[in-house]
C-alpha cells in the first residue's frame, strides 16, 4: 500500500513538474514570436529601425563657414583647413600598413619627424596611430604630397579651423569664432559634433546665415567601421555658409586704429572713432 502510494504522489509530482515546463515554453514561444513580429523600443529606437541600420555609418558633412570681406574684397574671416596624418595597423584590415620600412623612410621626408620616431609608432600594438606634432597641422599641399605617394594604410583626419589673416584687426566688429560640441540631427538620429560657432561681433551676430546647412552620408560599415565594398553609399552634400560683404574699408580702419593705440598715452578713459562716407551712410572704420 504505501509503495502504490508513494508512486501516485510521484505521478502527480512530475504531472506538476510537466505543466510547469510545458507552460514556461508556451511563455518563451510567445514572447519569441512577439519579438520577431511585434515592433518595439531598443535604446530609444523602434526595433524594426535598430536591425534596418545596424550596420549602417552614418556621418555629418560639415560646411564651410562663410568667409568675411572688407569693400575692396579682401578676406578678415575664413575657415582653413588642416590635416592630421594616422596610420592603420589592425591586422584585420586590409587597408594597413604593410611596409613599414618603406613606410617610414617615405614619411620622414615629408613630416618633422624622424625615420626611427615613425617606425617605431608603426610598431606599436594598435588599431591606428598618430605621428605627433610632425603630423598634425597638415596644410592643403603637404596633405596632398603625402597622398601622392599611395602608401597602404595612411590616412588624415581633416579639420577647420578659423583663421584671420590680419590678426586683431577689427577684432571688435569681427569678432571671433570657438569650437563647441552642439547636437546635430540626421533623419531623427541625434549626434554630437565639434563646431565653430560665433562668440563675439559678426561671426555671432550672423552665425546662422555664416553657418551653412550640415549634410551627411550614410553607407553600410563591417564591424571595424570600415565600409563594405560594393554597397549602396548615400550622400546629401552639405550647403557653405553665405559670404558677408562689409562696407568697412581695411586701410581706413588701421588708420583709426593706429591713432586710437597712439592715443592711449594721454589714459583716455574711453573713445570711439568712426569714419562714414557722407554720400551713401556707409560705415568705412570704426
Amino acid at each position: 500500500m504505501k509503495d502504490n502510494k508513494i508512486n501516485t504522489n510521484r505521478l502527480r509530482v512530475n504531472k506538476f513538474v510537466y505543466l510547469i515546463v510545458f507552460f514556461l515554453f508556451i511563455i518563451l514561444g510567445v514572447s519569441l514570436v512577439y519579438r520577431c513580429l511585434a515592433d518595439y523600443k531598443v535604446n530609444d529606437l523602434m526595433f524594426s529601425e535598430f536591425i534596418a541600420n545596424r550596420n549602417i555609418k552614418e556621418e555629418v558633412i560639415m560646411p564651410l563657414r562663410g568667409t568675411i570681406y572688407d569693400s575692396k574684397g579682401d578676406v578678415l574671416a575664413q575657415d582653413v583647413s588642416s590635416y592630421t596624418l594616422i596610420a592603420y595597423l589592425d591586422e584585420d584590415r586590409d587597408d594597413r600598413v604593410i611596409d613599414k620600412e618603406g613606410t617610414a623612410l617615405a614619411l620622414s621626408k615629408l613630416i618633422d619627424t624622424s625615420y626611427d620616431r615613425i617606425l617605431e609608432l608603426l610598431n606599436k600594438d594598435a588599431y591606428q596611430v598618430e605621428f605627433g606634432t610632425g603630423g598634425k597641422n597638415l596644410s592643403q599641399l603637404e596633405m596632398e604630397e603625402i597622398k601622392k605617394l599611395n602608401l597602404p594604410g595612411i590616412d588624415f583626419i581633416k579639420s577647420v579651423k578659423r583663421y584671420y589673416p590680419n590678426g586683431d584687426f577689427a577684432s571688435y566688429i569681427i569678432g571671433y569664432t570657438k569650437k563647441k560640441d552642439v547636437t546635430v540631427e540626421i533623419d531623427n538620429i541625434t549626434k554630437t559634433e565639434n563646431v565653430l560657432v560665433g562668440e563675439l561681433g559678426l561671426e555671432v551676430k550672423y552665425d546662422e546665415i555664416l553657418k551653412g546647412v550640415n549634410g551627411y552620408t550614410r553607407y553600410q560599415q563591417d564591424r571595424y567601421g570600415v565600409k563594405i565594398p560594393d554597397t549602396k553609399e548615400e550622400t546629401i552634400q552639405a550647403i557653405d555658409g553665405a559670404d558677408i560683404y562689409l562696407s568697412i574699408d581695411s586701410n581706413i580702419q588701421r588708420i583709426l586704429e593706429n591713432a586710437i593705440d597712439e592715443s592711449l598715452e594721454y589714459d583716455p578713459e574711453w573713445m570711439t572713432i568712426s569714419v562714414m562716407d557722407a554720400k551713401t551712410g556707409d560705415i568705412l572704420g570704426s
